[in-house]
């Protein structure tokens, strides 16, 4: 499986992986998705309906996901103090996921200072500090196998509130 660093463009590894040019038409990708591949737990990698096919009840889990979510991004202001880790944050985030609902937490950014610059940071043992901005990315599946994925960013040491 071919990868990419930060700074490489992912778009031009699969367009020279698949031997396409910039003439790709806009249709042809939705012409991949019965061509998709078995995931390792048996799962098809197919999302799914397209836009504004789900059905209610899809569309029910989806906010299900969603809102389990925002849950946690309204707690975030519980753990996001200057002095604490990245780890020791994004550790309660995800502990906070599973407690809303998620089967667990895929992944969890917490990128403080500089780090937020790196979309893929991750977190690490950088301590958090007074007043700089920190990115927290979270996300993973509901029991409705819907995933959900939402990114907040805002300053150590002042309210963490969800946009109106």
């Amino acid at each position: 499986m071919p990868t990419w660093q930060d700074g490489e463009s992912a778009h031009a590894l699969v367009a020279a992986r698949l031997g396409v040019d910039d003439r790709l038409p806009a249709c042809t990708p939705w012409d991949w998705r019965g061509a998709r591949r078995s995931r390792h737990d048996g799962r098809s990698d197919d999302p799914g309906p397209a836009h504004g096919q789900d059905t209610p009840e899809e569309l029910s889990a989806l906010h299900g996901a969603g809102e389990a979510v925002d849950r946690v991004h309204a707690r975030i202001g519980e753990w996001l103090r200057p002095g604490r880790t990245e780890d020791e944050i994004g550790s309660d985030i995800a502990a906070a996921l599973a407690e809303e609902g998620h089967e667990r937490a895929d992944f969890v950014i917490v990128a403080s200072g500089p780090h937020g610059a790196s979309p893929h940071h991750g977190r690490s043992d950088r301590v958090v500090r007074a007043g700089e901005p920190v990115v927290v990315d979270i996300g993973g599946p509901a029991p409705s196998g819907r995933f959900s994925d939402s990114t907040l960013c805002n300053r150590s040491g002042r309210d963490w509130r969800l946009p109106a």
